[in-house]
């Protein structure tokens, strides 16, 4: 429990948020702006994924500026679920 609480607090754990809609996406795009650098956002959309890696955000919380700036710090929308494995 207190590496996890360390790794929390110097921002290095891994975060992982399932599924990149309206709340989801400004959850791992806060995770990424407040410095955790492995931000991975999980959404069974393909169309989805496609379009955040793109850098096109369709959540009007989340600014396409914001979105490329997350995801030029770590942040990584996927659907592959191996990538949830740490």
């Amino acid at each position: 429990m207190v590496q996890i609480l360390e790794r929390l607090a110097d921002r290095s754990a891994k975060i992982v948020v399932i599924g990149q809609g309206y709340v989801g996406l400004p959850v791992a795009i806060r995770a990424s702006q407040v410095g955790f650098a492995d931000v991975l956002g999980f959404d069974v959309s393909s169309e989805r994924v496609n379009a955040l890696q793109a850098g096109n955000s369709f959540v009007g919380d989340v600014s396409d500026a914001e979105l490329n700036a997350a995801l030029s710090a770590g942040y990584r929308p996927t659907n592959d679920p191996d990538d949830l494995a740490a």
